[in-house]
C-alpha cells in the first residue's frame, strides 16, 4: 500500500497541507529578517508565489529571496554530454533546445519548487534567478494595475 500511487499522492498532499499551515503560522508571529530566512530554506519545498503569499513578502523583498537563494547547477545527463560531445546537434540547435526549457520551466514557476525546476528542465540557476525575478515584477505590475482599476 505504501508504495501505491494514490498513497504517495494522498502523503504528499497531506505534507504540502501541514507544511504551509505550518508556514503561516511561524511567519505571522517571527520578524521581517526572520521571515526572509524561512522563505529562503522553504524553496525546496513551495514554489516562490506560494512562499511570497504566506509569509506575506513585498516585491523587494521577494526579489532579496531569490538573490540570497543558493540553486544548485543542473547535472549533465547522458543525453546533455552525449549532444556536447559528439556534435549530435549544432550550436544553433542547442540553442533552440535550451530556449524550449526555459519556456518549459517558466510555465513551472507556480506550482513547482526552484530545485525541482531545474532538475527537471534542466536550466542553470542563474536563468532560473532571472526568470523568478521578472515573474515576480510581471506579478507587482499587475497587482498595481488592479489597485488603480479599484480606485477609479
Amino acid at each position: 500500500m505504501r508504495n501505491s500511487e494514490p498513497y504517495n499522492i494522498g502523503y504528499n498532499e497531506g505534507f504540502e497541507a501541514g507544511f504551509v499551515e505550518a508556514l503561516k503560522i511561524i511567519s505571522a508571529k517571527v520578524s521581517d529578517e526572520s521571515r526572509m530566512q524561512l522563505a529562503v530554506n522553504c524553496l525546496d519545498y513551495l514554489p516562490l508565489p506560494k512562499i511570497i503569499e504566506h509569509c506575506r513578502f513585498c516585491y523587494h523583498r521577494a526579489v532579496e529571496v531569490v538573490e540570497q537563494s543558493e540553486f544548485v547547477e543542473y547535472v549533465k545527463d547522458k543525453f546533455d554530454s552525449y549532444v556536447e560531445n559528439d556534435g549530435f546537434f549544432d550550436q544553433e540547435s542547442m540553442g533552440r533546445i535550451y530556449q524550449c526549457r526555459l519556456e518549459s520551466a517558466k510555465r513551472d514557476i507556480e506550482d513547482t519548487p526552484p530545485q525541482e525546476i531545474i532538475s527537471s528542465s534542466k536550466i542553470l540557476s542563474k536563468d532560473l534567478k532571472k526568470m523568478l525575478i521578472e515573474y515576480i515584477e510581471e506579478k507587482e505590475k499587475a497587482s498595481s494595475k488592479a489597485e488603480g482599476k479599484g480606485e477609479i
